[in-house]
């Protein structure tokens, strides 16, 4: 069913987030003012949740493909797995799913 599969994707997610970022609360511990000065576009996941993220993908894709250095040719840098990701009392393992971050250049 399309609504069980939607609800446990967005469940996957939503756990994921606050894993990553306590629950919310990253934005406080690291702000200027504790000498962590970022901008929101540098925040994960700020391209999807801005429902962006196809489109700038292919932006650098389109970049990188231009570019005459060999090693610059692709908009991907690193992959790796993550056998845990845990945060507060919240964990995935990679006995329950298989999860690659992936790296971009930018």
């Amino acid at each position: 069913d399309t609504d069980d599969w939607r609800t446990t994707l967005l469940g996957w997610t939503a756990k994921q987030g606050r894993i990553l970022t306590d629950e919310g609360k990253a934005t406080e511990h690291y702000c200027s003012e504790r000498g962590f000065p970022f901008a929101s576009n540098e925040l994960p996941h700020y391209h999807l949740e801005r429902g962006d993220s196809h489109q700038v993908f292919r932006r650098w894709a389109a970049a990188a493909s231009s570019c005459d250095d060999q090693e610059g040719k692709s908009p991907i840098v690193g992959a790796w797995s993550r056998p845990l990701f845990t945060g507060k009392w919240e964990h995935s393992t990679d006995n329950d799913e298989v999860v690659y971050n992936i790296q971009t250049g930018s």
